[in-house]
């Protein structure tokens, strides 16, 4: 397939693609690995362009990078689901019951699981 109209194919395929079983939007992160795993698909194939970062495909990375934008405007790509560290009091508490220390990491396995 010509650059050109790759180009544009991925472009029109990031600007559509959702989620299969929620049809919601693909969080920024996901779409940037997709693009990484096309990129690998098309090496593999010995395809003699990179999709990354050849000139005949910046439609396709400005329009992942709108799209990426867009969707943190709209909350998603921020890490909703980030666990948070662990404050200092939190971790003396563990040391406290004994939940955390020297030789304690079974115990601690056993209480997270």
């Amino acid at each position: 397939m010509p650059p050109r109209e790759l180009d544009m194919n991925i472009a029109r395929y990031f600007m559509s693609v959702k989620h299969n079983k929620t049809n919601k939007d693909l969080e920024p992160g996901t779409l940037k690995g997709i693009q990484g795993s096309m990129k690998r698909y098309l090496s593999d194939k010995d395809y003699p362009h990179d999709i990354m970062t050849d000139k005949l495909f910046k439609h396709s990375r400005e329009m992942l990078r709108a799209k990426g934008v867009d969707l943190k405007e709209n909350s998603l790509g921020n890490r909703a689901k980030r666990a948070d560290p662990c404050t200092w009091d939190e971790i003396q508490m563990l040391y406290q019951k004994k939940l955390l220390g020297s030789g304690k990491f079974r115990n601690l396995n056993i209480k997270v699981t």
